[in-house]
Order: structure tokens, then C-alpha cells, then sequence
């Protein structure tokens, strides 16, 4: 069988354990389309480190090769008429926004395939290992962290709430949890803690920035939740984000290491009710 055809590679796992009534292998979102996608992301890192290297000619052989490969994915996938990448499924139309597949003009359509789809499902997911984190993170860089809130508070199939239900006491392979009879301790469907940390709590290192002068803490709250806490260590030291709503005020606690700066954006309607 031909992995390759025309920029599209048409083998891999997929979008492994999705919703569906046959697991483990993709069902929801065309093989291709995920395997294509994500070669098109190790190119445009591959070109990132080159240029970090001073391998300028490298760099110009990755970014032309990825521009080959998006050009492709979007003649292959994308439906213009509708905005829909291959199925039209949450993974595909996920991943092609969080990787910057889709024309910008077709972003808008595409973003709203992937919220009235969740919507329209009762606040569940349909993606899988590959396909989950750019879900959660296509909600948020839009704004729209409330969706994701919403389908953590969930407790029917799919979702967190329902391996909790059932007993898990660590993340399960399956959705299923531990009403299927495979991994009961694994990393996969982890993606929510990183929007834990990174959204809700609002810890994030832009690397694009030299240490130590590269953290930022940005909380993104939701209606429903009344604090959050959240520390990690970077090479600096600890960095730690804590907040809590008292009535109308927003009281937010940052701490960053010794000897480092900090970019602090506190959520408010205009920089004169900020107090420090």
C-alpha cells in the first residue's frame, strides 16, 4: 500500500480510541487526514530548530516542504461550501485550527463546526488521543474556556466525570474507563490538565522570550468556578498562580522566582479598577 500521495499520508494509528462502538482505531476522523496533519507540524518545528541552529538552508528545505503539505491538506480535506476538514468530525476541524492548516478566511466557519458540534452532542467530546488536546485547545485560544469547563463538569460517556464514576482512581485508555477491561493508568485523554494549568490557572512560558524574562500568568476564569490553584517548576525556580472571586472583586496571587520577570494580565473590565 502507497503511504504517500500528493503531499497526503494515507497510514498510522489515527485519531486512536475516539468515540465510537469500535475502538481502538479511528473512527471518526480519516487516518490521513491526522498523519498528514501531523507531518506538517514536525516540518514547521523541524524549521523552527533549524533557524535556532543558523541552518538557514535547512530551515528554507522544511518550510518549503510544509507549504507543499498544507496546501495539499486543505485540497484534500477541506470542504469550502460548508467549512468542514474530512469528516467534518471535532479532531479534524480541531487540529487543522490548532496547527494552522485552514485559510484564514475559512477559520470563523470552521471554529463554529467545531462548537456546534459539541453543542449539539450535550457538551461531549467525539475526538481521541490525537485529536482530544486540540479540541480543548481550539475552545480556548477562542475564548471559549466555558466549553471546556462544561465538558469537564460532565459525568455520562463520554468523559472524565464518567471514569470517575465508575471507580478510576488514575486516567484510563479508553473513554470507557474502567468498564472496559484494558489500561487502567494511562496517559492518554490527559489533555485536560494541561488547560488546567495553562488556562485556568493561567501559568504559561513563551519561549519565544529569553529567560528569565519569559513567564506569564493569565488566568481565564469560568462561570462556575470560584478559585484555582496551580504551581510548577521551571529551570528559574517555582512559578505559581492562585485565584479566588470574593463578591464582585477578583483576587489573584502570583509568585515567580528569584531574579525573573513576569508578564501579569489580571481579567477586568479596564486597567483603572486594577489594584496591586
Amino acid at each position: 500500500m502507497r503511504m504517500w500521495r500528493g503531499g497526503i499520508i494515507s497510514r498510522g494509528l489515527g485519531d486512536w480510541m475516539d468515540v465510537g462502538p469500535n475502538p481502538p482505531y479511528a473512527q471518526n476522523t480519516p487516518i490521513g487526514l491526522t498523519s498528514t496533519a501531523f507531518f506538517y507540524l514536525d516540518l514547521s518545528l523541524l524549521e523552527k530548530m533549524a533557524r535556532l541552529l543558523g541552518k538557514e538552508e535547512d530551515a528554507r528545505g522544511f518550510a518549503l516542504r510544509a507549504g507543499e503539505i498544507r496546501e495539499a491538506f486543505s485540497r484534500e480535506y477541506l470542504d469550502p461550501k460548508t467549512g468542514r476538514y474530512g469528516t467534518g468530525s471535532q479532531a479534524a476541524g480541531a487540529i487543522a485550527l490548532s496547527f494552522g492548516l485552514i485559510p484564514e478566511e475559512k477559520r470563523p466557519a470552521v471554529l463554529e463546526n467545531l462548537i456546534s458540534d459539541i453543542q449539539d452532542r450535550g457538551g461531549h467530546t467525539t475526538a481521541g488521543d490525537l485529536g482530544h488536546r486540540f479540541v480543548l485547545l481550539s475552545l480556548a485560544e477562542a475564548g471559549r474556556s466555558d466549553m471546556v469547563a462544561a465538558m469537564a463538569a460532565q459525568t455520562d460517556h463520554p468523559s472524565y466525570g464518567y471514569q470517575l464514576l465508575h471507580g478510576a482512581t488514575s486516567l484510563t485508555e479508553f473513554w470507557d474507563g474502567p468498564t472496559r477491561g484494558h489500561s487502567q493508568n494511562h496517559l492518554m485523554m490527559g489533555h485536560l490538565e494541561e488547560w488546567l494549568y495553562r488556562y485556568l490557572a493561567g501559568i504559561e512560558i513563551d519561549y519565544s522570550r529569553p529567560a528569565p524574562d519569559r513567564i506569564v500568568i493569565r488566568p481565564f476564569p469560568v462561570a462556575g468556578v470560584d478559585s484555582a490553584r496551580a504551581s510548577t517548576r521551571v529551570r528559574e525556580g517555582e512559578v505559581a498562580s492562585s485565584w479566588e472571586r470574593k463578591g464582585d472583586e477578583f483576587l489573584l496571587t502570583a509568585v515567580i522566582p528569584p531574579n525573573a520577570a513576569a508578564v501579569v494580565a489580571v481579567p477586568a473590565s479596564s486597567a483603572a479598577v486594577v489594584t496591586e
